[in-house]
C-alpha cells in the first residue's frame, strides 16, 4: 500500500461529494492488491492529515434518504421481477452506495435472459412510466424519484467493453447492489468482470465470494434471436436522433452521455 494509493481513494469519493470511513477506505482502496484491514488502519495512524479526512460514522439525513429513496421503488421492482426475462434489477450509482442527494435519480441496472433484452425493454418502459416516475430523455433534472434505467444487459454480454474498462467504470460495477436476483446472475456479473480487480482489488474480492460461476453462453432459437433483432432495430431508429455517446447493441445498451473519466483521471493526477 502507498501513501499514492490512499490519497486518490479519498479524491475519488470526494469528486462524488463522498467521505469515507476506515471501513470503506479499505473496501475501495485503489489498488491492484489486496490488504487487510490492520495494514490500512495502521497506515492512516501514522498519517494524521490523512486520517482527519476520514469519518467515524455517515450522516443520518443520507441514511434516511437512501432509505426512502430505495422504498419508493418497491412497488416497481415486485411487479417487474415478474416478468421471467428479467433476471438481475440492482441499484447503480450514488444510491448504491448511500450518497445521494435529495432530486438525484434512482439509477438502476437490469440484466435479460439471453436474446430478450429489446423484447423486454418496452414492457419495462409501460411499466415504469405507469407506476413510477421515468425519467424521459431531454427531461431537466430537479425531480424528486425519477427511475432512470440506464444500464441494460442480456446475459450474454455481462462483461464491460475493453473500451470503457477504467477506475471509474470499475467502481460502477462493483457498487451495484442486487434488489431481485434470479439464480445468482450478479455474482456471475461482478466475476465476468474480473478485470475490475487491477483497480479495486478488496472490493471485487469482497463483491465476488468463493463458488462456481456458471457462465451463459450463446443461446439456442432462431425465434428469439430473429426478435429480438427486430425489437432492437426499431427502438434504435426510434433513439437514433437523440443517441450521442450511448453505447448501444443487441445485447447491450449503456445509456451513459457522459463520460466522467477523463476528469477523474485529471483531478487523481493532481
Amino acid at each position: 500500500m502507498t501513501l499514492l494509493e490512499v490519497e486518490k481513494t479519498i479524491k475519488y469519493s470526494s469528486f462524488f461529494g463522498a467521505s469515507l470511513t476506515l471501513k470503506e477506505l479499505h473496501l475501495w482502496l485503489i489498488s491492484p492488491h489486496i490488504h487487510s484491514f490492520m495494514e490500512v488502519s495502521n497506515f492512516i495512524s501514522k498519517h494524521p492529515a490523512l486520517q482527519k479526512q476520514l469519518i467515524s460514522k455517515h450522516d443520518q439525513k443520507k441514511t434516511r434518504l437512501t432509505k426512502q429513496k430505495t422504498k419508493s421503488i418497491q412497488k416497481l421492482i415486485s411487479v417487474l421481477k415478474c416478468i421471467p426475462s428479467i433476471q438481475l434489477i440492482a441499484l447503480t450509482g450514488s444510491l448504491s452506495i448511500g450518497n445521494p442527494k435529495k432530486y438525484d435519480d434512482i439509477d438502476l441496472m437490469i440484466i435479460t435472459s439471453p436474446n430478450t433484452l429489446w423484447l423486454t425493454r418496452p414492457f419495462v418502459i409501460l411499466l415504469t412510466s405507469f407506476l413510477s416516475k421515468r425519467r424521459k430523455p431531454g427531461e431537466p433534472l430537479g425531480l424528486n424519484n425519477q427511475v432512470c434505467i440506464n444500464l441494460w444487459l442480456d446475459q450474454t454480454s455481462l462483461i464491460v467493453p475493453k473500451s470503457k474498462q477504467n477506475l471509474y467504470t470499475a467502481h460502477e460495477v462493483l457498487q451495484t447492489k442486487p434488489l431481485f436476483d434470479r439464480g445468482g446472475v450478479h455474482q456471475q456479473f461482478i466475476r465476468v468482470n474480473s478485470w475490475t480487480r487491477k483497480h479495486l482489488a478488496a472490493a471485487h474480492e469482497r463483491k465476488s465470494p468463493p463458488g462456481l460461476c456458471c457462465a451463459c453462453g450463446e443461446p439456442r432459437g432462431w425465434l428469439k434471436q430473429t426478435l429480438n433483432l427486430l425489437f432492437f432495430t426499431s427502438q434504435y431508429l426510434y433513439m437514433k436522433p437523440k443517441i450521442t455517446n450511448e453505447y448501444i447493441t443487441p445485447h447491450s445498451a449503456y445509456f451513459h452521455p457522459r463520460n466522467l473519466y477523463p476528469q477523474i483521471k485529471t483531478i487523481l493526477q493532481n
